[in-house]
C-alpha cells in the first residue's frame, strides 16, 4: 500500500553550513513539496549559553531551505532534504 510519500525515495540531497544568528539560505535541485520533507542536526558553538536549542529550518519553496538561529555562535548544522516518488 503506497503512502501519502508514494513508493520510494527518489532523490536526496545533503549538505552543511557554519552558521551563527544570521539567517542563510541554501539552494537546492528544484524538488515537489508535497512528496519532500526535510531533516537538520546541528551541534551548538562551544561558548553558548543557550543549549539545545536547535537552528530554525524551514523548506521555503521547491529550490530553497531557509535556516536561522538565536544561537550567536558558530554552529555546525548539517541538511538533508528526501523526496519521495
Amino acid at each position: 500500500m503506497a503512502g501519502t510519500f508514494g513508493i520510494g525515495i527518489k532523490t536526496v540531497q545533503r549538505g552543511s553550513l557554519t552558521m551563527d544568528a544570521n539567517p542563510d539560505t541554501v539552494t537546492i535541485t528544484a524538488v515537489v513539496l508535497a512528496k519532500s520533507f526535510l531533516l537538520v542536526n546541528w551541534s551548538a558553538g562551544a561558548s553558548t549559553n543557550i543549549v539545545g536549542t536547535p537552528p530554525r529550518a524551514v523548506l521555503t519553496n521547491t529550490t530553497t531551505i531557509t535556516l536561522s538561529s538565536i544561537v550567536t555562535d558558530a554552529s555546525l548544522v548539517a541538511w538533508q532534504v528526501v523526496e519521495f516518488y
